[in-house]
């Protein structure tokens, strides 16, 4: 039996590419992949860092290759803030609001 292999956080450019073209967002984008035992996609941690510096984790689960669910983790004020979707385009649509709120 081998070890589960979590992925170090790694920039990707090309997701805040996106990010700024879907939303009109200037963000930093980190990735990080955690795979089971048989290799297969357990959980994708998408980082994104606004211009003010705050940092929205998106968790994605998943289950036989498909989403569980994503949470969205963030601190306001000192306080860390969770919310849970079904889809994770609901998720990244959330984040968008919510940086579009700080710059408000």
């Amino acid at each position: 039996m081998t070890k589960p292999n979590h992925a170090k956080l790694q920039k990707v450019k090309e997701l805040a590419k996106a990010f700024k073209v879907r939303y009109n967002r200037n963000v930093e984008v980190f990735r990080a992949l955690t795979f089971n035992q048989d290799n297969e996609l357990k959980e994708a941690s998408i980082h994104i860092m606004s211009k003010k510096g705050t940092r929205f984790i998106l968790n994605e689960f998943l289950s036989d290759g498909l989403t569980d669910y994503v949470t969205i983790t963030y601190k306001v004020d000192d306080t860390a803030k969770t919310s849970k979707y079904k889809r994770y385009i609901d998720a990244e649509i959330s984040v968008a609001d919510l940086i579009g709120q700080e710059e408000i």
